[in-house]
């Protein structure tokens, strides 16, 4: 009896867990609690101790790679909901609507019934609608009780919108409907249907021959194209923007002229506030060429059409592609948050994806590249002096907001990102992963992989049906996709301390101001304490930290520490400082042997390392003398 009882208990989490992976809204809790329904469904559907052993490990194992932001939320808790099903015969085929639902056809689909319902004010309806859809594939005897589910989502969402005090609330009301729908589904099975199995499966077939129209592309090299404008106010966002791309480890090569870019290349424009070389007629042709050369083409807005940037991607790749209005983030927040990614990785929740524009959806075979759920649109009221109020209010732009998407013209492939932000030099310096993230994902590689994937385990389902391999395939899919991700370069690691682009202890603006410290042969080094013997790099490095009790450094020993603080020495200006009395053969920079802040050592296998006791020597309220007086120190 009590079986009998886990069991169904077990198939009502997993189904309610996997349709919410589609229709709930995304937050910081939503992603790890609905994986961990999914595997305690599983684990209540386990018939044997062994198998909820394996199920106990690989719960585990899940977990620890989703809250450590390694494994999309998402997917995983998807596959671990297929994986629960797939232990019934009569639940595969929610097992296979699930699956359906996570496709990119299926995300290009919600985008497009989003739009189309905006303007009655349903658009948060679109992803409970699609997740319908899905299960009425599998069940057509069911069409009376989807259609009037259909109805309730409708209802719930527009009653909910006129109460509620955060976007996403009609999402959750509309997604409610739909996941208490699969879980009446999966507490009624009825008998194992070959017919149904079918169907869902040529539907998945259907989803990826949507492929055919938007092939991934391999790219050897980025070309970027800025305009030039030295004297425009987003001018100081991009100078050395060569240096700062290469200084995280993404090799570039900034051009003059559109005509300068080769075939089959991927072309970064992540300034579109100003004109391009050539003024506003050179755009046309820059659409010409990325016809004519297969370009991949990246292009980062701005909101309400700022600049004009709105009316420059209209001009280049002939569609309106940006909007004209004002995305806000979950709570007005500058990181993006938890977001939809097509990949099979997370897209990092800190990354600095903020107040744009939203990006429309034309048709199923454009690629949804980032989705926010809570995210929602200011209008353009026409008035350049307004950018918003950054407050929801009802009527407001609301769903699940498109903030990146690919669209294939021909040849051409445009990539609109709605928001620049995580483009401009300061935060590729401060964190270039994002956009090393973003630019793979430009490659459709990601999204492609990741459906390949959905119908792999779709045909393991209906082959095997063995959930265990189903849920070592969701553990190993995102360890494996690190491998072949792009890798930020060892620099950027060496002054990466998981500071956000706009703390202030952060290094990136001085960085982004002094290409000469970006492109020295001395590696910045950026390290907590210094305590007791120090290991450094061989070849030449500049060390900044504090000592803990005492320290050695190449046979300098560094002793009877005080703290400084903040003062002016000489030209520079200490930050957060510290004073050593120094005991060796090293050279003092700064101070004096009895009390020296800076120190320059040669080691014995004639490395050299610059130690400033300062960590926030080249933070962001530090003088630009700190960084001009380290550039005649170590570039010299």
């Amino acid at each position: 009896m009590w079986s009998l009882a886990s069991k169904r208990l077990g198939a009502a989490l997993a189904a309610a867990a996997g349709i919410a992976t589609t229709a709930m809204p995304l937050t910081y809790q939503a992603g790890p609690a609905v994986l961990a329904l999914a595997l305690a469904g599983g684990w209540a559907m386990a018939g044997s101790r062994t198998g909820r052993l394996a199920w106990t490990v690989l719960s585990a194992v899940l977990l620890g790679l989703v809250l450590a932001g390694h494994a999309n939320a998402t997917l995983t808790a998807a596959l671990a909901a297929v994986a629960a099903l797939t232990q019934a015969a009569p639940l595969v085929p929610i097992a296979l609507a699930i699956l359906l639902a996570q496709t990119a056809a299926a995300s290009s689909g919600t985008a497009l019934l989003g739009g189309a319902l905006h303007p009655i004010g349903l658009e948060a309806t679109a992803p409970a609608l699609v997740c319908l859809l899905t299960l009425g594939l599998v069940y057509p005897r069911q069409a009376v009780v989807i259609l009037l589910a259909a109805m309730a989502v409708v209802g719930a969402a527009a009653g909910v919108s006129h109460w509620a005090s955060v976007p996403e609330a009609s999402i959750a009301a509309a997604g409610a409907v739909a996941t208490i729908v699969a879980v009446t589904l999966a507490l009624r099975p009825s008998p194992p249907q070959s017919l149904r199995n079918v169907l869902v499966l040529t539907a998945l077939v259907g989803a990826m021959v949507t492929w055919a129209w938007t092939l991934p592309r391999a790219h050897d090299l980025l070309y970027v194209l800025l305009p030039a404008a030295p004297t425009a106010y987003a001018a100081k966002f991009f100078q050395h923007y060569g240096e700062a791309l290469g200084f995280a480890g993404i090799t570039t090569t900034v051009v003059a002229t559109p005509a300068d870019i080769p075939e089959r290349a991927m072309v970064l424009l992540p300034w579109l506030t100003d004109p391009l070389p050539g003024g506003d007629e050179q755009d046309w042709e820059i659409g010409r060429l990325a016809r004519e050369r297969s370009w991949t083409v990246v292009l980062g807005g701005e909101h309400t059409n700022m600049g004009g940037a709105a009316n420059r991607v209209g001009r280049i790749t002939g569609r309106e592609l940006l909007r004209r209005d004002l995305s806000v983030p979950p709570r007005n927040t500058d990181d993006n948050g938890p977001m939809r990614a097509a990949d099979l990785r997370e897209w990092r929740h800190d990354a600095i994806l903020n107040r744009g524009a939203s990006v429309p959806v034309l048709s199923l075979t454009n690629r949804v590249l980032l989705a926010g759920d809570g995210w929602w649109a200011e209008p353009d009221i026409g008035e350049w002096l307004w950018v918003g109020d950054y407050l929801w209010r009802p009527g407001d732009r609301a769903g699940r907001l498109t903030m990146a998407a690919a669209f294939d013209d021909g040849r051409a492939r445009w990539v609109v990102v709605g928001d620049n932000s995580l483009l401009v030099n300061r935060q590729v310096i401060a964190d270039p992963r994002p956009v090393l993230q973003l630019l793979e994902a430009s490659t459709l590689w990601p999204a492609f992989l990741r459906d390949l994937a959905l119908l792999a385990v779709a045909a393991l389902v209906l082959w095997r049906r063995r959930p265990v391999i189903v849920l070592v395939l969701a553990a190993a899919l995102p360890v494996a996709s690190y491998a072949f991700a792009g890798k930020p370069s060892d620099a950027w690691r060496g002054v990466y301390r998981g500071e956000s682009g706009f703390d202030e202890r952060n290094f990136n603006e001085a960085l982004a101001q002094e290409p000469k410290l970006l492109g020295t042969d001395w590696r910045l080094l950026r390290v907590p304490t210094l305590r007791g013997l120090v290991d450094v790099p061989i070849g030449k490095t500049v060390l900044f930290g504090l000592v803990d009790g005492s320290a050695e450094i190449g046979g300098v020993r560094l002793s009877n520490c005080r703290r400084l603080g903040s003062m002016p020495t000489g030209d520079i200006m200490l930050m957060d400082a510290q004073a050593c009395r120094v005991e060796g053969p090293a050279e003092v920079l700064v101070g004096t042997a009895q009390s020296a802040a800076a120190i320059h050592v040669k080691t014995r296998d004639d490395s050299s390392v610059l130690v400033v006791l300062d960590a926030a020597f080249l933070s962001q309220k530090a003088s630009a003398k700190n960084r001009q007086w380290l550039v005649g120190k170590a570039v010299r």
